[in-house]
């Protein structure tokens, strides 16, 4: 069974109709968790939540996490060792049969009183894996690659679209070393090309004949024509 992180966790929604005789209200500072009431209201529930679950095998604590509109509705998690042989349905008969806020302030309606394990075994599909919310203690999948959904049930990828994949970039990159290996070779046969026209040049430049040569008096022109002057 999946024990979301420090235990067995149990999402618990109660909701309180009345508040010192009086109908309960719920008003804004109940969605401000650091405002006076927020914190008045929390800690008076939790007390009366873990005086009441407190002998249960396993117990470890029960915490208030939020309050809703409606009367006064309140979001608490009770949390047992992951080894508790407390089930979702002993928590719902202890609600009633213990009463937590017998002899308070507040009356509670636990006829519509609703208890849920967070993290049920196997609640996510496909190795997926599941932890609490930290706000409301819903159930939350983490899906492994390929998957999706509240519960990872739907497949977002087989294994034959990743294969088919695979080689479509294999190819374009192939193609791609293949073009820019081209461009080389034809940008290196024109540079070769432009020096061999260099170099020529200069050959050709050396073998220019010339008109004629003097050497000490002796004058040399085409044909090897001597000429003394």
């Amino acid at each position: 069974m999946d024990t979301c992180k420090k235990g067995r966790i149990y999402s618990l929604t109660i909701s309180i109709v009345q508040y010192k005789s009086r109908l309960a209200k719920f008003t804004n500072d109940l969605n401000n968790s650091s405002s006076v009431e927020f914190l008045a209201h929390q800690t008076r529930i939790q007390i009366m939540l873990n005086e009441a679950f407190g002998s249960l095998p396993g117990f470890i604590d029960a915490v208030v996490i939020s309050f809703y509109n409606g009367s006064i509705g309140v979001e608490a998690a009770l949390t047992y060792d992951p080894t508790s042989t407390v089930t979702q349905a002993d928590i719902q008969h202890d609600i009633s049969a213990r009463n937590p806020f017998m002899g308070s302030e507040y009356k509670a309606d636990l006829n519509n009183t609703i208890v849920q394990q967070v993290c049920v075994a196997e609640f996510c599909y496909n190795g997926g894996t599941c932890e609490p919310s930290v706000e409301k203690y819903p159930s939350i999948c983490k899906c492994p690659f390929g998957f999706d959904g509240d519960r990872c049930e739907m497949q977002t990828q087989t294994e034959e679209m990743t294969t088919k994949q695979v080689p479509a970039r294999s190819n374009t990159l192939a193609i791609a070393i293949i073009v820019i290996s081209a461009i080389g070779i034809v940008i290196s046969i024109a540079v070769l090309i432009h020096c061999s026209r260099i170099w020529r040049r200069k050959i050709d430049g050396r073998k220019q004949p010339t008109a004629g040569v003097e050497l000490k008096g002796v004058k040399y022109s085409r044909g090897s024509q001597r000429v003394t002057t």
